[in-house]
């Protein structure tokens, strides 16, 4: 009996020694290359999607040129405002970039029937010079251009004819092949038709839109975008302001265009 168990007693101890060393082989042996990488790398899938669907803001280093179409409201409404409108326009030609193209068109009394506009487009250099001298050339070309024109403007002028110049300013723009399109329009925005006024908007805004959709008077502005500078409270109440101010977001609205902004002021920065 003693014979017999102590043979099972070093058949135990055998199979105890081989269970250690395969555990032991186990443990030494490197992870495989699968189970190496999550070990090192936890996932990170997550937060890179949620990176990715963040919005991104696009720099002023990194738009691309522009056409700017800037429409001069010189009607007799804006005789008051004349020197700062005309301010607002050499701030602007001032502030274009490299590549950009500025052609300057003037709101008068038949802006769709005889548009009146500086011959002229001016092309900012893609290449600025040496600090800039080549661009600031080329902008204070352009300047001297549009003072001259001004000076030769006559001072009483007629009512404003808007709505269809901006049917005119809808036609140059989409004839563009720039990546960007920029309206900026510098009026009071008083249209003065047989059909409506600043009266029979005040009164009746959301008709006078409908009627206009009807008749296809409504452009197509679409991917434009549109700054309005310069909107003039003289003379109104302040419910006729924003009765004003409604029916022209509405307007906009309706022509597809991305609308910046709808100011009183003229300090709005074109990018």
């Amino acid at each position: 009996m003693r014979r017999r168990d102590f043979i099972r007693g070093l058949g135990v101890l055998a199979l105890s020694c081989a269970l250690i060393g395969e555990a032991s082989a186990v443990c030494n042996k490197k992870p495989h290359k699968e189970l190496k990488a999550v070990m090192q790398k936890p996932d990170t899938g997550t937060k890179k999607q949620e990176k990715e669907s963040e919005p991104v803001q696009p720099k002023r280093g990194d738009l691309p040129p522009k056409y700017v179409l800037l429409a001069l409201d010189i009607t007799g409404s804006t005789r008051l405002v004349k020197e700062q409108n005309e301010q607002a326009c050499i701030r602007i030609i001032r502030s274009l970039k490299p590549g950009d193209c500025l052609n300057i068109i003037f709101v008068t009394e038949a802006t769709f029937s005889n548009p009146e506009q500086l011959l002229v487009i001016f092309r900012m250099p893609l290449n600025v010079g040496m600090g800039g001298t080549d661009l600031r050339r080329k902008q204070t070309q352009a300047i001297n251009q549009f003072k001259k024109i001004m000076q030769e403007m006559p001072s009483e002028r007629g009512s404003t004819s808007l709505v269809d110049g901006i049917s005119l300013f809808s036609q140059i723009l989409q004839e563009q092949d720039m990546p960007r399109k920029v309206l900026v329009l510098i009026s009071d925005l008083r249209e003065e038709r047989r059909d409506f006024n600043i009266e029979t908007i005040s009164q009746k805004g959301s008709q006078i839109l409908s009627q206009l959709k009807g008749d296809g008077l409504i452009p197509n502005l679409g991917n434009i975008e549109v700054y309005c500078l310069g909107i003039a409270t003289t003379g109104l109440t302040p419910q006729k302001y924003q009765r004003l101010r409604n029916f022209w977001t509405g307007f906009w609205q309706l022509t597809g265009c991305r609308l910046i902004s709808m100011d009183v002021g003229y300090n709005r920065e074109i990018d």
